[in-house]
């Protein structure tokens, strides 16, 4: 059997559309595969990263809560630390479930760490609570004088030379204002 031109072409054709659809169907399933896969990943990601934000602004809250209380010793500061730990609390425990379906060992022996670090940090915060409240112990005054005060001197001095700088410039371009006020009212011009 003698196949045509037009024939061969035809079966060229045929079989061009065979292996993109082959091809295509292959290319489909892999990327349905992917997609899968990734929005597995996704489903375990996105509650574990929104759980471990949850969790650091909560403990940045507490932070501010004891920084609030030891530096001025007023009780609103304690309890912006109680909601605060509260808030670390139920975020820990989200995560603590959203670690069940984690892969990896070594994120949930670092879950475990944390866990651990603030069981610590609790007792330590009312420890230090405790001694700000007692006459004999002054944490605010070491507080104080150890951070705060170093700090807001080298703020102070960075507000002030900025100032000075500030005050110099605006001087100078008044009195080049001034200069060519002047020499331009001598020639009769004004600017």
């Amino acid at each position: 059997m003698k196949l045509t031109l037009g024939k061969r072409i035809g079966f060229g054709f045929i079989i061009l559309a065979l292996i993109s659809a082959i091809s295509g169907g292959l290319i489909l399933y892999w990327l349905s595969g992917l997609t899968t896969t990734s929005q597995s990943v996704m489903s375990v990601r996105t509650p574990s990263m929104l759980g471990a934000e949850r969790l650091m602004r909560y403990y940045g809250l507490a932070i501010g809560g004891v920084r609030g209380f030891l530096a001025s010793g007023d009780e609103k500061y304690l309890q912006d630390f109680e909601k605060a730990k509260a808030g670390m609390q139920e975020s820990f425990k989200a995560l603590e479930e959203v670690s069940k379906k984690w892969v990896l060992q070594e994120n949930k022996d670092m879950l475990k760490e944390i866990g651990n670090s603030l069981n610590k940090f609790y007792p330590a915060a009312y420890q230090a609570f405790e001694k700000r409240r007692s006459p004999d112990n002054d944490v605010a005054t070491h507080y104080f004088n150890t951070n705060m005060a170093p700090l807001f001197k080298s703020i102070n001095e960075k507000i002030d030379k900025e100032m000075i700088i500030t005050i110099e410039t605006r001087k100078k371009r008044i009195t080049c204002r001034l200069t060519r006020t002047r020499l331009n009212y001598k020639d009769h011009k004004l600017l």
